[in-house]
């Protein structure tokens, strides 16, 4: 019988400290849940699970798996912990197949508070994600999502006494690429070469070859399977090439110069957080040239002090760049002072060079900021902290060990209350496109589909007006959607339906929608303008004038993000 391993004092800080903070963030999310209406990026994800059929061109499919998840729930806050629950499940898949493939590199055995601990530290990273908007199922979910699950299965796959456990697990681990692809085709691809190549790099046998192939395989009977069962009304290849259209509309940098972008941000972002955190850096290196127990107290002192004066803690829009910085220095820190837990051999190098690429190859391709990204994507790094912990410990103890223990446990136990404390905060503060934080959503109100939903005052004085004018216009369940531009939100109020895409940000993307749509062919036409809109209304195209093709104003709401009034017009009866 196996003895069980003995898990030093440090380590359990550090690993019960991960329970109690995903426990916490549990109930958070769950509170969260059912409060405020986000009338912009969550409302496209939501009309895409809705209305899948409606969507005629796309640069991302991500209505093909999100319509299954919305059919499973149908509310708006069960769509909510249906993305949560897949953040959780595919981390946890993330966590399991980590802590497996260490102990088939290292031959280390760990006990079950260690897994349940590097389980539930996975977790808490990937739910970073609810610290920039509400879980709810999306592209942006399903790729990061996609990405936990692949590599996580790939971990597991490797080094199986059973051949054929192996190449399962590697054609579970193809579908999981699949999804990330169909929801973010660059995510899927660069995802798909970091796992490649883990999967080459980390199994020593002859297998890997047939491993990559099953892999590949699985990802391309799940493509076909869902090409198959979703062709839309366009072929699939025209809608997707109008679709890349209808995307550069909005996005106008080249692939080029974004890659560049990236680049540069990445060096920045580096440098950045060396700077605001060169206290510690200072100290730190000061640490290994001089490794003294009373030195480490003071640079971890040091690192907590420059913590808090960054305000690294909070969360919301406002601290996405704080963060970074704050990871950024958590990760380097953690790799300088863990040298000897991820240099044991080239596979174990390999596995954690993996893991911090991971979070990367899910950002590719976004149009904002590169940090942005990283910081929906944080579970390996999350994981990565914590294991480099758990596996310093595990070397013999001398003095210089002794400070890197007390260093690296340190920067573990940060790395998750800084996680743990940026998504509780950013429930009360700076929230993505809500005038008011989620604290002050607490006026139960039914909104259509979507069930019962917690807003705030300024948000329920809106919908009051909304349907004020639902009354005026006659306005029916099923009409055709305008949103002009980028108020998706509104046809859920209205439960109105957006023709050939949800996603309409601009007058060229109004010609495109034009050129597949006729609003003369919809029994009924509800059309919401902007303020940019009303004092450019001469820039719409002839036949979206509402007042030259018979539309009638029905009210002039106050929407409550941007505080700014919106003209509803309708036209025709159902």
């Amino acid at each position: 019988m196996t003895p069980t391993p003995t898990v030093f004092a440090p380590s359990r800080i550090v690993l019960w400290l991960a329970l109690i903070c995903f426990a916490i963030l549990g109930v958070a999310v769950i509170w969260a849940s059912d409060r405020a209406l986000e009338f912009t990026d969550e409302a496209y994800y939501l009309l895409s699970a809705i209305h899948p059929d409606q969507i005629l061109l796309y640069i991302s499919a991500q209505h093909w798996t999100l319509a299954p998840l919305w059919a499973l729930t149908e509310s708006l806050q069960g769509f909510r912990m249906t993305g949560a629950a897949i953040l959780l499940g595919t981390s946890s898949l993330l966590g399991w197949g980590a802590v497996w493939i260490l102990a088939h590199l290292t031959d280390r055995v760990w006990s079950r508070l260690e897994v349940a601990g590097v389980i539930a530290a996975s977790a808490v990273g990937a739910l970073m994600y609810v610290a920039t908007i509400a879980p709810s199922p999306s592209y942006n979910l399903l790729a990061s999502a996609g990405a936990y699950g692949a590599a996580g299965l790939t971990f597991l796959a490797i080094g199986r006494a059973k051949p054929s456990t192996g190449l399962m697990l590697s054609l579970l681990a193809g579908l999981c690429l699949a999804v990330a692809f169909v929801n973010k085709p660059s995510a899927g691809i660069c995802t798909a070469l970091v796992v490649c190549g883990l999967m080459l790099g980390l199994e020593e046998r002859r297998r890997k070859w047939a491993m990559v192939t099953a892999g590949i395989i699985g990802a391309t009977l799940t493509l076909v399977l869902l090409v198959l069962t979703h062709p839309g009304t366009l072929p699939v290849r025209d809608s997707f090439n109008s679709g890349l259209e209808l995307f550069r509309m909005v996005q106008t940098e080249s692939v080029g110069a974004r890659l560049i972008r990236y680049a540069v941000t990445l060096l920045s972002s580096t440098a950045g957080a060396l700077i605001t955190f060169s206290p510690t850096v200072f100290a730190f290196i000061a640490l290994l040239f001089y490794p003294r127990r009373w030195l480490a107290i003071t640079t971890v002192s040091i690192l907590i002090l420059n913590a808090v004066l960054e305000k690294t803690y909070l969360g919301g829009v406002d601290q996405y760049p704080t963060i970074m910085e704050g990871y950024y220095t958590l990760i380097i820190l953690a790799f300088g002072c863990g040298v000897r837990a991820w240099t044991i051999n080239r596979r174990v190098a390999l596995f954690y060079t993996g893991l911090v690429l991971l979070p990367f190859s899910v950002a590719i391709g976004t149009g904002n900021a590169l940090f942005t990204q990283i910081v929906i994507t944080l579970a390996p790094w999350s994981i990565t902290v914590v294991l480099l912990a758990l596996m310093t410990q595990a070397s013999p103890i001398t003095r210089a060990n002794e400070t890197r223990h007390l260093m690296q446990h340190s920067c573990a136990c940060l790395f998750l209350v800084l996680s743990t404390s940026q998504i509780i905060t950013s429930f009360g503060r700076a929230p993505y496109h809500l005038q008011t934080p989620l604290v002050a959503h607490t006026q139960t109100v039914s909104v259509g589909m979507l069930g019962d939903v917690k807003v705030d005052a300024a948000t329920a004085a809106f919908l009051g007006e909304i349907e004020q004018a639902k009354e005026i216009c006659a306005i029916q369940p099923g009409a055709a959607f305008m949103g002009l531009f980028n108020v998706p939100g509104l046809a859920l109020i209205f439960d109105a339906v957006p023709p050939v895409s949800p996603w309409l940000n601009n007058p060229a993307q109004a010609d495109t929608v034009l050129e597949y749509w006729n609003p003369d062919s919809a029994p009924q036409v509800v059309m919401v303008l902007t303020r940019e809109v009303i004092a450019e209304q001469v820039t719409l195209p002839a036949r979206l004038q509402p007042d030259q093709n018979g539309y009638m104003l029905c009210g002039t709401p106050l929407l409550p993000f941007q505080q700014h009034t919106v003209e509803v017009w309708a036209r025709g009866t159902p």
